[in-house]
């Protein structure tokens, strides 16, 4: 959601299908993102430029691979996805094969052995196919990241005091405003965090938002907006939590599955900060 591109990974020995898999992918956006093709012509090259990759929060694991099998060996692209799911412990990027040559290896057992999210033919690879294979391996890349990042602040937060939550928070929008994005969330009216909003004012902008529809996520209240390149997450008042807003701006307006991962997350977080432990106060024995 934070992305300013998705990095696609191209992998194939053939000159040509480098040049035409570019052209076909060269305009494609999800969420409103623009695609970032990389190509690399053999596994040696594909390593260097994976090795190359730290992953989050420097530089985003590539999003989606696309990888020939034959290449400079029978095997040099499941060599490549053994790299990436064992050496680099890599789960993140979604491997898609395809092969010229369908009967090296029979789909089932590249499938279940080396941990692979799709296989296909280059006869296959229309211009729609690719499409729609790019389209959904970023948005399930996009997913798992997310929810990867978002439980590791909820058990950082868990249990702390209401400055410890917000210090946790100023790290996470510093992340989102290297990549061009603002946010702000406040819970109970109170602003805990303000990164790229008028702080005195982002309170009455979330709740002009929550005013003008939206989607409704729940039946308690809980409430999306998208209105440009602004998303608004609106979470319910609940018995162990106080009502809460989420505004993000400077991004693509997420799927349906990105949107309730966001509504989730910030229920639980404005249930830590209801029951935040007071750091003035000393801890009870």
């Amino acid at each position: 959601m934070f992305q300013k591109e998705w990095p696609v990974l191209i992998v194939d020995d053939e000159p040509d299908v480098l040049q035409v898999t570019r052209l076909l992918l060269k305009d494609v956006l999800v969420d409103g993102v623009p695609l970032k093709l990389i190509t690399a012509a053999n596994k040696a090259e594909a390593v260097r430029i994976l090795t190359d990759s730290p992953g989050p929060p420097v530089t985003p694991f590539i999003a989606v691979a696309l990888i020939d099998v034959v290449m400079e060996t029978d095997q040099a692209g499941l060599e490549l996805c053994e790299f990436i799911r064992k050496n680099q412990r890599n789960k993140a990027t979604q491997l898609y094969i395809r092969t010229g040559q369908p009967g090296v290896v029979p789909e089932r057992s590249v499938i279940d052995g080396y941990d692979i999210n799709g296989y296909f033919t280059k006869v296959e690879a229309t211009e729609d196919k690719l499409y729609s294979l790019v389209k959904a391996g970023v948005r399930q890349h996009e997913f798992l990241t997310n929810s990867l990042v978002l439980f590791q602040i909820l058990t950082q937060v868990a249990g702390k005091s209401k400055v410890d939550i917000a210090q946790t928070m100023r790290r996470f929008a510093d992340f989102a405003q290297q990549n061009g994005a603002s946010i702000s969330i406040v819970v109970g009216g109170d602003v805990i965090l303000a990164a790229g909003h008028e702080s005195a004012s982002v309170l009455e902008q979330c709740r002009r938002l929550a005013s003008g529809g939206g989607a409704e996520l729940s039946e308690l209240g809980d409430r999306f907006v998208a209105e440009g390149r602004t998303a608004l997450f609106k979470s319910a008042a609940r018995p162990n939590s106080d009502e809460a807003y989420m505004l993000i701006s400077g991004t693509g307006t997420p799927g349906p599955a990105l949107q309730l991962l966001f509504m989730s997350f910030l229920t639980a977080l404005a249930a830590f900060v209801k029951g935040s432990v007071d750091s003035s106060q000393p801890a009870r024995r």
